[in-house]
């Protein structure tokens, strides 16, 4: 499986940032900006590029509507991969999860 490259996609982690005197409700409204944007420029984006190549193919209506569609499709794909890299990872309760074989016979 492709390991997620993680410099095109950052995760959604405001708190990191936040300074001391903020507040401490505006969390959710930061992810829900970020939200919002990434789906208005992904519809009017894909929208515009849909609107482009309608005037040179033909067919306005189509394409301009397939490209806002894309353009959705591909900002809530991004938008949840966002939020699955800010997701902490679960950990391993089993006892010697995650030892190797050597690391028993040496005693690590």
């Amino acid at each position: 499986m492709m390991k997620k490259p993680d410099s095109l996609v950052p995760p959604i982690n405001p708190s990191s940032r936040r300074r001391k005197d903020e507040g401490q409700g505006w969390d959710g409204v930061n992810s829900a900006w970020i939200i919002v944007s990434h789906l208005l420029t992904g519809i009017l984006l894909y929208g515009f590029i849909g609107w482009v190549l309608s005037l040179w193919i033909g067919h306005r209506p189509l394409l301009m509507a397939g490209g806002a569609m894309i353009g959705m499709f591909l900002a809530i794909y991004l938008i949840y991969r966002r939020l699955e890299a800010g997701t902490p990872e679960p950990t391993k309760t089993r006892k010697g999860a995650g030892v190797t074989h050597s690391e028993v016979r040496h005693g690590r």
